[in-house]
């Protein structure tokens, strides 16, 4: 993961969607404030990052990519409460109980389930919470599925947004029974 991205943090920010003010509300009611510490772990261009700055809680943005990290930089720019680290999430460097909130967005797919279970339970605070975080196509919508039948007809590798199966398995194994799904609307308009 650390080269997939090399060279295309820019476009990477330009066509991936924004994530859902509702996650915002949600992290309130798990307890977030502004005294809160929380780990984007995977934090790729910051999208996500950016938007958890809203609560005014200390982030560090762990990210293995450099160019991505440089990305996520420049979007949170304006918020001096993100702080940022290369490092894998398997071994963030982050010190041990030191994490209300571990966030992961679009990137559960790339980590090594076993060793980021290890590490997640190091940095995390008793009590502490992790959140994995999709954008997923409206599968009932006819654009969604004629776009999503392009990209089959043309797919050259497997990836987390067309892989087949059921796609929870990873995350029950990962947290066991406890785990809650939550879904929330979110659009992304397009331009040609």
């Amino acid at each position: 993961m650390k080269t997939e991205f090399t060279g295309r943090a820019s476009s990477y920010t330009k066509g991936r969607p924004p994530y859902p003010k509702g996650i915002l509300e949600l992290m309130r009611s798990l307890g977030a404030d502004d005294q809160s510490r929380m780990a984007d772990i995977g934090a790729g261009t910051g999208r996500l990052t950016r938007l958890l700055g809203e609560l005014n809680a200390f982030i560090t943005a762990v990210e293995p990519s450099a160019d991505m990290l440089a990305e996520c930089r420049h979007t949170c720019r304006d918020n001096q409460r993100v702080s940022y680290m290369e490092a894998p999430a398997e071994d963030t460097r982050l010190e041990t109980g030191s994490v209300d909130f571990i966030t992961v967005a679009q990137a559960f797919h790339w980590l090594d389930k076993d060793r980021c279970r290890t590490e997640f339970q190091r940095i995390l605070k008793p009590g502490g919470r992790v959140l994995l975080i999709w954008n997923s196509m409206k599968g009932d919508d006819p654009f969604v599925e004629a776009y999503s039948n392009v990209l089959q007809d043309f797919t050259i590798k497997q990836t987390a947004g067309n892989a087949s199966g059921d796609h929870l398995k990873a995350k029950r194994e990962f947290f066991g029974s406890d785990i809650k799904i939550v879904q929330m609307d979110n659009a992304h308009t397009l331009d040609e």
